[in-house]
């Protein structure tokens, strides 16, 4: 049986994560070589290497197979060879072809303009309910009885698209992006069951069937981990919404039927900021808990944060992006 380990928040992760496997393999550093490790994205990829560099004592360190989620469809390319999983198109080709379905269907009348951006909505629609293992046909049930009759004319619209967007794919031999995605990620879970190789998913907060069950696969593995991010274990998962940025953890939890009490952490938490962040992000029937005395210390968790009041998003992101660049100027 694999292990499971958090890294709190206010703990660089990438830092961590690096500092711990070089104190794993540091009695003979050829054994780092030998572990992979999967982050949910590129940037965490090149942040993990950087890591690596600067607390490496050895400049000719060969570093572990490091490769995002994306990277991962890209490495098992040679899969599509297989039959089972077949090429796919980019987001740009897809929004052309479904743009042209969209000003097929006349009662919309939609010009050129706003039907490209409606594909490009469509396409992300379908890739979100394609990875759920699911079919436009199941949006009917999560719709209210009071929006019913409305809600009848998008689902036809959507029935209509979809069904000629999959008989596009059927005709040229192609899949969606989501299914290939799907089936690579299985694929790769048939590759590593039983395996004895050192497998690290870190970072992961996702509700992908797919990634749930590779990742079931590795926590299982005689040396596979897991490693969360930001867990609260005073939640439990009954009180979390979708929303929350805490629902996709718990998800994994659960899947790997951990006992989330028993889970250790890797790195010391910022205890007081982490607490007042859970606070902050409980359930709107739970905010209540916000006037009730608390045990952490409020001037110590607001330490060093500022409070910059915004008009509206796009002034809130310019701010954002000043602060960035300023950082990385004086860094």
């Amino acid at each position: 049986m694999g292990q499971i380990y958090n890294i709190p928040f206010g703990a660089n992760f990438c830092d961590v994560l690096a500092q711990k496997l070089l104190e794993a393999t540091k009695d003979n550093a050829f054994e780092l070589s030998k572990y992979t490790v999967i982050l949910p994205t590129a940037r965490a990829t090149r942040n993990l290497q950087k890591s690596f560099s600067d607390f490496s004592e050895n400049d000719n360190l060969i570093l572990p197979r490091i490769i995002s989620l994306n990277m991962l469809d890209e490495d098992n390319i040679e899969l599509l060879g297989s039959g089972e999983i077949l090429q796919t198109l980019s987001d740009v080709k897809r929004a052309f072809i479904l743009s042209r379905f969209v000003l097929e269907i006349k009662p919309f009348e939609l010009n050129k303009s706003q039907s490209m951006k409606l594909a490009f909505e469509l396409g992300n629609l379908f890739d979100k309910i394609e990875t759920q293992n699911l079919d436009v046909n199941n949006l009917a049930e999560i719709v209210p009885e009071e929006f019913a009759e409305h809600w009848q004319i998008t689902l036809e619209f959507l029935n209509i698209i979809s069904s000629k967007w999959k008989e596009y794919l059927e005709e040229k031999n192609l899949m969606s992006k989501a299914q290939q995605r799907n089936l690579i990620l299985k694929s790769q879970n048939e590759i590593w069951k039983d395996s004895d190789e050192n497998i690290i998913v870190a970072g992961f907060s996702s509700t992908i069937p797919a990634m749930l069950n590779l990742m079931e696969t590795i926590y299982k593995s005689e040396n596979g981990k897991v490693i969360l991010q930001g867990l609260d274990r005073e939640l439990s998962f009954d009180e979390l919404s979708e929303i929350n940025y805490l629902y996709g953890t718990y998800e994994i939890i659960n899947k790997l039927q951990a006992d989330k009490t028993q889970i250790q952490d890797w790195g010391t938490p910022e205890e007081q900021r982490q607490k007042l962040t859970a606070l902050s992000m409980l359930p709107a029937e739970e905010t209540d808990k916000w006037r009730t005395p608390q045990d952490y210390d409020l001037d110590k968790a607001l330490d060093g944060l500022e409070y910059v009041a915004c008009e509206n998003e796009q002034e809130e992101a310019d701010i954002i992006s000043i602060i960035i660049r300023k950082h990385l100027e004086n860094k």
